[in-house]
């Protein structure tokens, strides 16, 4: 049986003091990801904004366009003195009168029709290293509270230690695995949003263009579900490398869809209850990690710990599946 509140309350109690003696390694890891993404993403767009912004005001203030003040929208013509930094949102129009774009859109063109090959290259691996690194936070965080709950060791060097050869494995073949599962979802929604929009132009007065934006949400919400049960039945692994790293990611991620089977729909429930925290956490800048990340780990630690004996006990695994985990 598949006890969340139990769960949680049981973590609850067990967390006490340990945000406090943990605060260093949710610290660091906060500031490692913060870090991670302003460090490269901030400057290169900051760099572009300001190179753009000054041919964006001169393209402005020599041609007809618009402005919107305090309240309504306003028209200018060419060679009429306005400022686009004195208003709230700045149009361009071509010679037929008709708008062209609006500076957000023009800064975005601006980005993506300057970037290059290297550039872009660069940009998508950067990104897969970025969502490896979290990932690899994420392990790292697993074992440092499993490791707590066995020794009590809480330092930070003892956190440092958590990112082993086996954390970054671990993580590399959790986006592998994760990036599979959801690049259909991903495919899928491009293709419908751009059938959709194209359709809802010349279509919309077909009687049929209702029923078949029902079908597209629904194939939508089915695929979401199946989507969703994958990524659910991965969950465990985190807490099957946590208490043994030398299992390794390929065996992990196997045991963990084994003895998730029959309670994904629990643990996906369980990982909603914490919406609120991760709001927060969001919120926050991911400050509110500090204080939740003790009682999420040690609440899913209880409950991988419940699954993977329920697995041993109705056969789905056997004992010597976690001879290596003793």
């Amino acid at each position: 049986m598949f006890d969340r509140k139990k769960y949680k309350k049981d973590a609850y109690a067990n967390s006490k003091g340990l945000p406090k003696k943990m605060a260093l390694a949710s610290i660091v890891s906060v500031f490692s990801i913060i870090f991670l993404f302003a460090a490269l993403i901030l400057p290169y767009f900051g760099a572009k904004y300001i190179t753009w912004n000054d041919e964006w005001f001169e393209t402005v203030s020599n041609s007809d366009g618009y402005f919107r003040g305090e309240s309504d929208l306003k028209e200018f013509k060419d060679g009429q003195e306005i400022d686009p930094s004195d208003y709230d949102e700045v149009g361009r129009y071509n010679s037929d009168g008709e708008l062209v774009v609006t500076k957000r859109e023009a800064f975005l063109d601006y980005v993506s029709s300057s970037i290059s090959l290297t550039g872009l290259i660069f940009f998508c691996l950067f990104t897969v290293f970025a969502f490896i690194f979290v990932f690899a936070v994420g392990f790292a965080l697993s074992r440092y509270v499993y490791q707590w709950r066995k020794c009590g060791e809480t330092s930070l060097s003892s956190f440092i230690k958590c990112f082993s050869s086996a954390t970054w494995r671990g993580a590399l073949w959790y986006f592998l695995w994760t990036t599979i599962i959801i690049l259909p979802v991903i495919v899928y929604t491009v293709v419908s949003t751009k059938y959709i929009s194209e359709a809802s132009y010349y279509y919309y007065a077909d009687k049929l263009f209702p029923y078949i934006l029902m079908i597209l949400d629904l194939v939508f919400i089915l695929c979401l579900v199946f989507t969703c049960a994958k990524l659910v039945s991965c969950f465990m692994m985190f807490y099957v490398l946590a208490e043994n790293p030398k299992i390794g990611a390929v065996r992990a991620l196997r045991l963990s869809k084994k003895m998730s089977k029959g309670c994904r729909e629990n643990i996906f429930m369980m990982n909603l209850t914490f919406i609120v925290w991760w709001i927060l956490t969001f919120l926050t800048l991911g400050f509110g990690l500090i204080l939740f990340m003790p009682y999420f780990e040690n609440s899913f630690i209880n409950a991988y710990e419940a699954v993977k004996k329920n697995a041993i006990e109705s056969g789905v695994l056997k004992v010597e599946d976690f001879d290596v985990l003793q």
